[in-house]
């Protein structure tokens, strides 16, 4: 079990789908599909919410679909309220991939953002 914020989570989330696309082994393969799922839920949630919460303080969007605001001051709830939401802390289930086994590149930033979920090599 790991405990991240919504942030980290989103992030994890894009990586994740990326390596979720390379060949590994059939046991690796439902190791990574259960963390991904996991992370989409948590994911789905909070895009769900942070629309709630950009509604709550916005006019609605314009001829460009994209949300307006009252005031400077409902803009700057609406962000706090966001990003108290990013920092929220989620919990779910990892599973012992070794990422040495995967036949994929994978750059140093992205194994910064997915750390906790893998054992190192």
């Amino acid at each position: 079990m790991v405990t991240i914020t919504l942030r980290k989570a989103i992030s994890a989330t894009a990586v994740l789908q990326r390596i979720a696309q390379a060949k590994m082994p059939a046991s690796t393969s439902f190791k990574v599909y259960k963390m991904l799922k996991a992370l989409n839920a948590e994911t789905d949630s909070y895009e769900a919410t942070r629309l709630q919460v950009i509604e709550k303080h916005s006019d609605g969007t314009n001829e460009q679909q994209e949300y307006t605001f009252p005031n400077d001051e409902a803009r700057n709830k609406c962000i706090d309220e966001l990003e108290e939401l990013l920092n929220t802390e989620i919990s779910f289930d990892t599973y012992d991939v070794d990422l040495s086994t995967l036949d994929i590149d994978i750059s140093p930033v992205e194994i910064e953002i997915i750390d906790f979920l893998f054992e190192a090599a």
